[in-house]
């Protein structure tokens, strides 16, 4: 009987573990963001680094805070002449050096352990402008940490930064971009 008595507590408080709110801190040693830009003859790849990561969620009301900090003026493709166009005429990093997604709500499974899907809305400020976003991500969670895969596009010249577009080379009017991030999850104190 006692033994049953502890199941039926432990089951109770299962639940409500698992809806309490969690915080997740990401290291941007173990992250990394990529993006690829199609142009005429070949795609442009390349890689930027990830800030700062720290999202609060609660899976029971779908509040979220917290914010991710990209450093623009990280990105990279690999060839000088075109980054310092990058930089200098579309990031303008010299003015805007970051870009950051606010989060406003979640949505989805992060497990105890294990594999699950997220969707996180908020606002990514990207070179002056805010713009309503939606991330969607798999999730891995084993031993407290937690790895998420996400793809997103960002219509960079519908939201007002230079085509660098010139005479033979055309280039997509959206950047695909990946996120892999890593960090550490924990329930929220």
């Amino acid at each position: 009987m006692r033994i049953g008595s502890v199941l039926l507590a432990l089951t109770a408080v299962v639940p409500v573990a698992a809806a309490a709110p969690h915080a997740l801190t990401l290291s941007p040693e173990r992250s990394k963001v990529t993006f690829v830009l199609e142009a005429t003859g070949h795609d442009v790849e390349g890689t930027l680094a990830l800030k700062s990561g720290a999202v609060r969620f609660d899976p029971a009301t779908g509040e979220a805070s917290g914010e991710l900090v990209v450093d623009l003026v990280t990105a990279q493709t690999g060839n000088k002449s075109r980054d310092k166009t990058m930089h200098r005429e579309v990031l303008e990093d010299g003015s805007w050096p970051l870009a950051t997604f606010r989060a406003t709500r979640f949505r989805g499974t992060v497990p105890a352990e294990g594999d699950g899907e997220v969707v996180l809305d908020g606002v990514l400020s990207l070179h002056g402008a805010d713009h309503k976003m939606t991330l969607t991500g798999k999730v891995h969670v084993a031993k407290g940490a937690l790895a998420v895969d996400a793809d997103f596009p960002i219509p960079f010249v519908e939201w007002g930064m230079h085509d660098p577009s010139w005479f033979v080379l055309k280039v997509a009017k959206v950047v695909k971009v990946h996120v892999h991030a890593e960090g550490d999850l924990r329930v929220a104190e």
